[in-house]
């Protein structure tokens, strides 16, 4: 099956995945701590790239493999 990011959205300590109509939770100091400590601007501000393998946070220049993100899931839950 492919699994594909649909939704991105944070709290202060958590990045939630929303994946085949799925919510997923991850803490985001298990992912950066250059995350973690941005503010909801920055964490807001990303882009998945054309081909939807990778996220990219722009104003935090830190860019995250999809594949990574879906392992991280699986593992919290």
């Amino acid at each position: 099956m492919n699994q594909r990011i649909q939704k991105i959205t944070f709290d202060d300590a958590n990045i939630f995945l929303l994946v085949n109509g799925k919510k997923h939770r991850v803490p985001m100091s298990a992912l950066s701590m250059r995350l973690m400590r941005a503010t909801k601007e920055q964490r807001e501000a990303f882009r998945f790239s054309p081909a939807g393998f990778v996220v990219y946070w722009t104003k935090l220049d830190l860019e995250l493999p999809v594949n990574g993100l879906l392992q991280m899931c699986q593992k919290v839950f």
